[in-house]
Parts: C-alpha cells; structure tokens; sequence
C-alpha cells in the first residue's frame, strides 16, 4: 500500500472518528444559617468562601423569602455574572435554593415535596454540553436527638424515596442537603442507603465510613457541624462534632454511565481533621487558609461540603461531505482561524435552533444563533476578539438533533 493511500485512509478515519471529552462538575452543599438574617455583615465572608471554591451547582438550605436574590446578587455575581437562580418555593418555614452557572446549565424546574416540617426540593436542571439531565433532591431534615425526631426523619425520608423508587431504572440524581442524622444506624439513613429489589431509588454514601458520627472524634474529618466553639447568631455552638451535611449519589451516578460521581473527590471544606470540638479558625488550620478559616466561622455554624462528578461529551466531526438527509452543520471556513470564521448550517424545515460555541472545560463561551429559523441554508458569524487560543466546539441542536464540530483558534 503507498503511503499516499494510507494518508488518505488516515485523514478518512480520523475525520469520522468521534471525540470523548471528560468534563468535570463541580456540585457543593450548604447551610446558610436562615439567610438573608445580618446579610450586610455576612456577604463579605460568603464571597470569601464562593469565590474560594467555585461550585458550577450550588443548593443551599435555611434560606428565607427574599435572599435568593440578595445572595444572587451580592455574593455569587458581586464581581461577575456567572449564576443565575431557580425557582425559590417560600415554605412553611426556611427552604431550600439552587444556584448554577448559566454557561453550563439550564434550569428546567423545582418541584417541592410536602413533609410535615419542610419541604424537600426536587430540582432539574439540563447539562448543556451533552444534554443530559440531573435532579437534584435537596432537603433539611428535622433536627435534634430522640426517637420522636429520629422517626420525623425517617418519615420525611419515605416521602422522598416514593420518588426516587418510582424515576426509570439508570436515572442519575444526587439527594444532598442538611440532614441531621447522627449515625449510620439510624432509618432515616439506612433507608435512603436500603436496595430494593423492583427499583434503583436508593443511593450511596461516597464517604461510607458507617458508625456513631456525634461527638466522635474517630469520625472528626468528616464533621460539617458545628464551625464555632460559641454561640451567636443563633447558630449551634461547641465546635465539629457532627456529620449531618452530606452529598449521596445514586446508583447510576456512582457507575460508568455517562454522568459519574469521581471517586475521591468528596470534600469537607475548611476540615483539616484537627478541630474536633472547636472552632475552624482555631490556628492553624492545615485545609485552608486563615482567611478562609475566618469567613467559614463568621458566616454560619455548618461547612459546604462538595463532590465532583464526570461527564463523558462525545463530539462527532462530519466533516463537509456527509450530510445528513435532514439537518446539517457544515465545516466551518475557515478552520483553524485567528480572527473569524463562517459557520454555515442547513435546516430542511423551519425549526428551533441553538446553536453555540463551547469551550473544552463544557463551558458555553458564545450564543451564536438561537430561536424559530426558516428552511435552508444559514450562516453565523464568529468573531474571536474575547478567545485565547485552543480547541472549542460548535454544538448545533435543531429539532431532535443534534451536531458538534471542532474548530481550533490560532491567535
């Protein structure tokens, strides 16, 4: 065979050959302490710790009427205007809120379900890059010791399992949130944990370190509870010495399926192991820095905790001769380009396009067409003045399909 030949067998498969990319997420949990209470005061050290660890999801508990947007505003876009809010429920007492970052996701609901105390929230947002979507079950389980609340919890919990029981088999979907639970024993706990044999409503514990978590120091690394050794604010005292904030994954978010929790990944932030019954500013702190240490003190008596998970994008070159009957992206021209290039796409019938320009982290850089289109052959226009050099993709969705294409900027 010549060389000529095999070039050309070679340019042929390396052009229809898909292309995975292994984006990362960022998904935390936290307790504000009846937020929007001393906002003025507390927004400084919340910046602190949001500007320090960047979630792309956030859901937040204890929130009250009206401090979704004084949080939104004052402390996630106080410098930038990368969030954006879902839909806040005003219960019956303080609720739960989803924040995310609007180049990465799209908000599509919040469903509240009822409990005795507080609801829990059923949130789904749509992950752009590839599509797929992910609820999130944020709750705020009843507090305190004792078998009456032990068994509040555990009612709250079959409500949410109901839901969990009845999504379709490989769903993924995170429960998170302020669960006041005080050891692995308990039910409440047990049954989020319990496999049943119809249905894959249950979760996984990340952590899965089961035992006495309250007031053990065996278990210090993991406590989120309490961040001060005295009470102000209203806010629970005595230093960390309980585990009650968590992040559980379900049985398909911990397996290979496309949306996966990264194995240890899972983080307590602010706990260095070393504070058992104190304060997290007590020097040193060995996690963070004294700053840090500071605003996770004076900003509320729980720590965030976080997890990363992995989302596994195919990306499929046609290249400019395959077009498909109905739908097409064309090869941009040109390609790779240093100030602007043409992106051309064909649509047999009218239809709702988006098409937009991502980056290799899965973050939406540009809108570069979206709305009601008419059939045939339009064009868009990208110019790279805000770009740094690399890879990118342009993602087309028109109808039910969808169409990616690489295309490199070279400054």
């Amino acid at each position: 065979m010549s060389s000529m030949i095999l070039r050309s067998i070679l340019i042929v498969f390396f052009v229809f050959l898909p292309t995975s990319a292994h984006l990362q997420i960022k998904i935390m949990s936290y307790n504000l302490l009846n937020y929007p209470s001393n906002a003025e005061e507390r927004n400084p050290y919340f910046r602190t710790v949001m500007e320090a660890t960047n979630p792309d999801i956030l859901v937040v508990q204890e929130m009250n009427g009206g401090g979704t947007d004084t949080f939104l505003d004052s402390v996630l876009n106080y410098a930038t205007e990368s969030y954006h809010a879902g839909e806040f429920i005003d219960g019956t007492d303080t609720d739960n809120a989803i924040f995310y970052k609007d180049s990465l996701f799209t908000y599509i609901s919040n469903i509240p379900i009822n409990t005795q105390l507080r609801d829990i929230n059923e949130f789904t947002l749509r992950y752009d890059a590839t599509n797929d979507t992910l609820r999130l079950y944020v709750l705020h389980l009843k507090a305190s010791q004792g078998e009456e609340n032990e068994i509040r919890r555990s009612n709250e919990i079959d409500r949410l399992r109901r839901i969990t029981n009845s999504l379709v088999q490989g769903s993924n979907f995170i429960v998170c949130g302020d669960f006041n639970i005080y050891n692995s024993d308990e039910h409440a706990y047990q049954r989020l944990l319990g496999v049943e044999e119809d249905n894959q409503g249950h979760v996984i514990d990340p952590i899965n370190l089961p035992g006495n978590w309250h007031n053990n120091e065996d278990f210090a690394p993991i406590h989120t509870q309490s961040t001060r050794s005295r009470q102000f604010r209203g806010g629970a005292h005595g230093g960390l010495d309980d585990r009650f904030d968590m992040i559980l994954v379900s049985q398909a978010a911990n397996d290979s399926s496309g949306f996966t929790y990264i194995s240890d990944s899972y983080v307590t932030y602010g706990n260095d192991s070393f504070h058992f019954n104190d304060s997290i500013n007590a020097r040193p702190n060995q996690a963070v820095s004294n700053e840090i240490a500071d605003a996770l003190h004076f900003v509320s008596d729980h720590l965030p905790v976080y997890a990363l998970f992995e989302v596994e994008a195919e990306f499929i070159d046609y290249g400019r001769k395959r077009k498909p009957k109905s739908f097409v992206l064309y090869q941009n021209y040109p390609n790779p380009f240093n100030s602007s290039t043409t992106i051309t796409y064909n649509l047999m019938f009218a239809s709702n396009v988006s098409l937009k320009l991502y980056n290799l982290s899965g973050h939406r850089v540009e809108t570069l067409a979206e709305g009601l289109k008419k059939p045939g052959i339009h064009t868009a226009t990208l110019i790279a003045d805000k770009l740094t050099s690399g890879l990118y993709f342009v993602r087309m969705q028109a109808s039910d399909q969808v169409f990616v294409q690489k295309i490199m900027f070279i400054r």
